[in-house]
């Protein structure tokens, strides 16, 4: 009677499973060697380019650079007229930040002054 009790309280050994890499990696190998085999049967075929006359070439180089030169052109003189604007409000933000550096070094002790006056510490403008 004993014995049939530790029979039933030992847990069954767990059944034999199948062996993953046998059942699991068959498959995808085969369907790897199948695409690749595809691949190299039929490859991709591009069109041939067309040849280019040495008159052809000559023109559109030549269209290119007379392109080039008027982009180079163009932005020489529309850059000084586009970028006035932004010069004159450098330097009116340059004698701001001036004026608010002087207001705050007349608002520091005398000791503090001197030390600052003596450009150590003064970021240049």
């Amino acid at each position: 009677m004993r014995r049939v009790r530790n029979v039933a309280r030992q847990p069954e050994p767990p059944a034999a499973r199948t062996v993953f890499r046998s059942r699991w990696l068959f498959a995808p190998g085969f369907a790897l060697l199948a695409v690749l085999g595809l691949w190299l049967a039929f490859p991709e075929k591009t069109p041939d380019a067309p040849a280019i006359s040495s008159v052809e070439s000559a023109r559109s180089l030549e269209v290119a650079a007379s392109t080039l030169e008027m982009g180079r052109a163009a932005a020489q003189t529309v850059s000084a007229a586009a970028l006035a604007p932004m010069e004159k409000e450098i330097i009116l933000l340059r004698s701001d930040a001036r004026r608010a550096m002087d207001l705050v070094f007349a608002s520091l002790p005398q000791d503090a002054g001197a030390f600052v006056e003596s450009g150590k510490n003064r970021p240049p403008l």
